[in-house]
């Protein structure tokens, strides 16, 4: 079930939402209420009650997926990954990717409204243990994260 509305929106940002709808192929009413979707399913942190903030901060794969990403992983490091496999290895990959970003954002807007400290590196802290080399120096840092896979034994 569907119901219209009607927006008005500046002009450039049309122009921009029809690009980007072409270019997928789709309807350009279909490619806003997909943004418009995604934008409601994962809002801003910044606009996040703290309890759901918090609950960000500790926010982790579930322990299944993280067993079946470590084991496709291992798989992947022993060249025994099949055509099957590499779909639900990239999306996990994904998932983590997408998760750590969020929680690094989340991370950010916690320490900036004194809902936890600022993470200091050589502080041995329970988000450290869990994800070790990501430490944050200040809260602008959270935003400027890396993250190292490795594919294969480092030399």
């Amino acid at each position: 079930m569907s119901e219209w509305i009607t927006l008005e929106l500046p002009v450039e940002l049309v122009r921009q939402a029809r690009e980007l709808a072409a270019a997928t192929n789709r309807a350009l009413e279909d490619a806003v209420a997909d943004w418009i979707g995604s934008a409601v399913a994962d809002p801003p942190v910044e606009s996040l009650p703290d309890a759901h903030l918090l609950a960000l901060c500790d926010s982790r794969l579930s322990d299944t997926e993280q067993d079946e990403l470590s084991e496709l992983l291992a798989r992947n490091r022993e060249n025994e990954l099949t055509a099957a496999d590499r779909p639900r290895l990239d999306g996990l990959l994904a998932a983590y990717r997408r998760g750590l970003i969020v929680k690094g954002r989340a991370v950010k807007e916690a320490v900036s409204r004194g809902l936890t400290p600022r993470i200091v590196p050589g502080i041995d802290t329970p988000l450290e243990r869990a994800h070790a080399g990501f430490r944050l120096a200040s809260p602008a840092d959270a935003a400027k994260f890396e993250m190292k896979v490795t594919w294969g034994e480092e030399s």
